[in-house]
């Protein structure tokens, strides 16, 4: 840190005194942009939260008060409707049928109000809805009325009609203004939300450009300041790949050391489960034996991971159809056990510069995970396909499969270790090496590999090795 800050603090004299650069150093240019640019981000930001605050308060108004207002008010003015409907058809012949509609239509009145009462009131709702509430029983009156006189006289008849179709206009206004009262306000918190988004669109398009000005003329002032900072970086790097080095062999070596007492585990494990005088402890040593089995795996794992960034054999080479003919052959069984179609398109006897027990392992483990994790789902179509695609430099080598797949997006993240996704049974065993051990093994071997989603169901991992310059030995 001192050597740095004596090399960067000569900088700005330096420049001065050749007349470049008067005034403040590079350094105090870039640490002014970059306060200033912050200054714009955080002045923007701030008033764009404040409004976008408004903009959830408004959208909340409409979505849980003014909009489910309306639509409940709408459907008792059709209750009343219908329930009028219903009154002015009711003849003795076909008073019952009458009466049980209309208690089931003021049942669905009652129950709309209801809803609509839970709602917030606006300002001057309250008193509109209190209106409604006392015109809603002179309506009912009058449809009783209208019920009772249904076999009576044509001018009494007439008569209770002419009250109920008087009450059912005035139930309906009082309906209709509380319905413009909450269509009001949700034309309000609209407009609102309108005005407040260009207001933040035009906020941020400026502070934006502000921040990128500033940004942009402390970069530029502080140019020679970033070439003085270019051989600590480079410096960084290096005690990085150093640093991964040393993990890598410290991963290799821890699993060096546990596989023997492991192994002794193991060992001790079997032959107690073979005695007959240890019957009582078997279940026990059963579980012992699984799980020593278990930790066996991950150390396996963590063991191929530290050696597959080792450099590859120079001149090594394979055939392609020859390797994946071999594993193919190896995971046919499981795949048959599974209810999976195995198939392969090996190729014609393309070369790639791969040692063939590194490509074995790679696609070992690809056809492995897509048996694995093909999920349950018997009934849609269940096939892996292991084919190689000469290109003009290079080998690529695909494993499809029809699976449930991994999640949109994650596709770039599932070759990091440890790294799982919950594509299969919970019980299904593994540490999420398998995958970034692959990725390893490839690039080591100057390949590339990826995974692309399917459209239609599944995915296909894919890896590209460069051909082989000249003949290497048989796969």
């Amino acid at each position: 840190m001192g050597a740095h800050r004596d090399r960067s603090s000569v900088i700005g004299p330096a420049l001065r005194g050749v007349g470049v650069l008067p005034g403040p150093t590079p350094t105090q240019w870039l640490v002014a942009a970059l306060v200033a640019a912050a200054l714009c981000f955080v002045g923007s930001t701030f008033y764009v939260s404040r409004w976008a605050i408004k903009i959830d308060a408004a959208a909340l108004s409409i979505a849980d008060n003014g909009a489910p207002s309306v639509v409940y008010l709408s459907s008792a003015r059709e209750d009343v409707s219908l329930i009028e409907h219903h009154a002015e058809q009711a003849r003795p012949e076909t008073l019952e049928a009458e009466k049980v509609a209309i208690a089931g239509l003021t049942e669905q009145f009652d129950d709309a109000v209801r809803a609509y009462r839970a709602t917030e009131d606006y300002p001057g709702e309250r008193e509109a809805s209190e209106v409604m509430s006392r015109q809603r029983v002179v309506f009912f009156s009058a449809v009783t009325e209208v019920l009772a006189h249904a076999g009576s006289a044509p001018e009494h008849r007439q008569a209770a009609l002419a009250r109920l179709a008087s009450a059912t206009d005035t139930l309906l206004l009082a309906t209709r203004e509380l319905v413009l009262i909450n269509m009001a306000q949700v034309t309000s918190a609209s407009a609102e939300i309108t005005v407040l988004r260009r207001r933040a669109a035009w906020l941020t398009h400026l502070g934006e450009a502000l921040a990128l000005g500033f940004t942009a003329t402390g970069t530029l002032m502080s140019f020679r300041v970033a070439r003085r900072r270019l051989d600590a970086v480079e410096e960084v790097g290096r005690l990085s790949a150093v640093r991964a080095a040393e993990l890598d062999v410290f991963a290799g070596r821890v699993a060096h050391d546990l596989r023997n007492p492991l192994s002794n585990i193991l060992m001790r494990s079997e032959l107690a489960q073979r005695s007959p005088e240890v019957d009582t402890a078997r279940a026990g040593l059963v579980s012992i034996g699984h799980q020593a089995q278990r930790m066996s795996a991950i150390i396996d794992a963590l063991l191929s991971f530290a050696r597959a960034g080792a450099r590859p054999e120079p001149g090594a080479s394979c055939e392609v159809a020859a390797v994946v003919s071999e594993i193919v052959t190896e995971a046919r069984p499981s795949a048959i056990e599974a209810r999976i179609e195995l198939t392969a398109e090996p190729g014609r006897g393309e070369r790639v510069a791969c040692d063939p027990t590194v490509l074995a392992v790679v696609l070992s483990n690809l056809v492995g995970n897509a048996v694995k994790y093909m999920g349950e789902d018997l009934e849609g179509e269940r096939r892996i396909t292991v084919r190689a695609r000469p290109r003009t430099a290079s080998v690529r080598i695909e494993v499809e499969d029809t699976g449930p797949g991994i999640p949109p997006g994650s596709e770039a993240r599932v070759f990091e270790p440890f790294v799982r996704f919950a594509s299969g049974p919970a019980t299904l065993g593994g540490i999420g090496l398998g995958l970034a051990t692959v990725k390893r093994l490839v690039e080591a071997n100057h390949g590339r590999v990826g995974v692309e989603v399917l459209a239609c169901r599944g995915c296909r991992f894919w890896l590209a090795l460069p051909r082989a310059e000249r003949p290497g030995p048989s796969a």
